[in-house]
């Protein structure tokens, strides 16, 4: 983040966030430069500590509840 607002010191919504601030989003949110990675399909990301992990993503359906509502 620091070095995005270094280089659009006009964007008042990079002043808000911390210096280990992430946004995940589905597509670019601008053309701020160096501010956009592409995601493979099915991945999710962690991020802790400052560390970004990459990790396969397979959603699983949930089980279908009983009439009474008991699975």
């Amino acid at each position: 983040m620091s070095t995005l607002r270094h280089q659009y010191p006009d964007n008042p919504a990079l002043h808000v966030l911390s210096d280990d601030a992430r946004l995940v989003v589905s597509e670019p949110l601008g053309d701020l430069r160096g501010a956009w990675r592409e995601v493979p399909e099915s991945t999710c990301i962690v991020v802790h500590g400052g560390r970004e992990e990459l990790r396969p993503f397979t959603p699983v359906a949930p089980a279908a509840a009983t009439a009474d509502g008991v699975n």
